[in-house]
């Protein structure tokens, strides 16, 4: 008995999981918190750091731009303590990734009332977004910078935006050129929210400023990556027949997008490794003398400085492997694979170019 196979307009492309994107989140969020550790340990010895003894409410009040009295140095009051930076990075990373989780699945449980006749969106799962509510709430306790609140502010529009028109316009793209353009601007939005904002959230909340030679190059990064993933559903297709125009397209466009973003990350990574190659240790500011009169530093020594500057050269190579892999399964319709090969090779490329962006100086 022959099967009938339903032609490929006709046929639905499943979306992206909301783990996939939830992944996208924290590797985006970890990511500003690796380029945040430079501006607070190595960049500058003071101006930006806090050591222990600082006051854990309203920390911010404490930089200071001058010398310290009577030291003739410039650095600011107080150095910033290891667990401080890990606490709130861990912060940052719940409250990115759980608004991302919550947000989708909000969407996602409307789109399914809809279907089924209801015309009420799921208000009742935005009562979970108290979880990263909180997370904001520790964050300006104990890190007294209320700027944060613009970055949230900027990233809940983000979200907001893509909510309405995918309360709108549906789940489903549709044939017309509206909805077309309406598919494109969620699929912007919705990389935006996941691959660009949680990594200024994370960033400004741990060194208080976007560094643009930093955070900015990895969130254009990470953001075309995001881009990829919103994508790939189009490039689903479960019929024998060839593919169809628009299927063709689409996979073109996310292999050009996940290759864009990998050259741009290793162009920078190795840019980076290359101004770095003259220093013979790495000695990140770690503590205060007596008195809070200068700084003390701990060195790595020049084996383990060898050893993450061959990772630096290395994992770059690896990313770009797992990515055209990716882009092979893209063209071979294996789309739950090209997933994880793009989270896979988006997370060590940006562990390579956080590498380089620390040691750097």
């Amino acid at each position: 008995m022959n099967r009938v196979m339903k032609p490929a307009a006709a046929t639905k492309s499943p979306g992206i999981g909301v783990t996939a994107y939830a992944v996208m989140t924290a590797i985006a969020a970890l990511t500003g918190a690796a380029v945040s550790f430079a501006p607070l340990y190595v960049d500058i010895w003071g101006g930006e750091m806090m050591h222990p003894e600082c006051p854990v409410i309203n920390r911010m009040s404490y930089y200071t731009s001058g010398p310290y009295p009577g030291s003739g140095d410039m650095y600011g009051d107080c150095l910033t303590p290891l667990p401080w930076y890990a606490a709130i990075t861990a912060i940052a990373l719940v409250m990115t990734v759980t608004g991302t989780v919550v947000m989708l699945q909000f969407v996602a449980a409307s789109a399914r009332m809809r279907k089924a006749g209801r015309s009420k969106p799921a208000y009742r799962m935005l009562a979970w977004l108290v979880v990263p509510l909180l997370a904001a709430v520790a964050l300006l306790v104990w890190g007294g910078n209320w700027e944060n609140i613009v970055v949230w502010l900027i990233s809940a529009a983000v979200w907001a935006a893509y909510a309405l028109l995918s309360l709108r316009g549906g789940s489903d793209d549709s044939a017309s050129g509206t909805g077309h353009t309406t598919a494109i601007i969620r699929q912007v939005l919705l990389a935006v929210a996941t691959g660009v904002m949680p990594l200024f959230v994370a960033e400004y909340a741990l060194s208080d400023y976007i560094n643009m030679s930093g955070g900015a190059y990895a969130a254009f990064c990470l953001g075309l990556m995001a881009f990829a993933l919103t994508m790939l559903p189009s490039t689903l297709h479960e019929s024998r027949e060839p593919a169809s125009r628009g299927v063709t397209v689409h996979r073109i466009i996310v292999s050009i997008v996940a290759v864009l973003s990998w050259v741009w990350f290793a162009a920078m990574t190795w840019t980076y490794r290359s101004h770095g190659l003259t220093a013979t240790d790495f000695c990140p500011a770690t503590g205060v003398r007596e008195h809070g009169i200068g700084m003390t530093a701990t060195c790595i020594g020049s084996g383990a400085l060898d050893t993450l500057r061959t990772l630096m050269l290395t994992l770059p190579a690896v990313s770009g492997v797992l990515l055209v892999l990716a882009c092979v399964c893209i063209w071979t319709n294996r789309r739950r694979t090209a997933t994880v090969l793009i989270l896979s090779g988006s997370l060590i490329a940006a562990a390579a170019f956080g590498l380089a962006f620390t040691l750097v100086v």
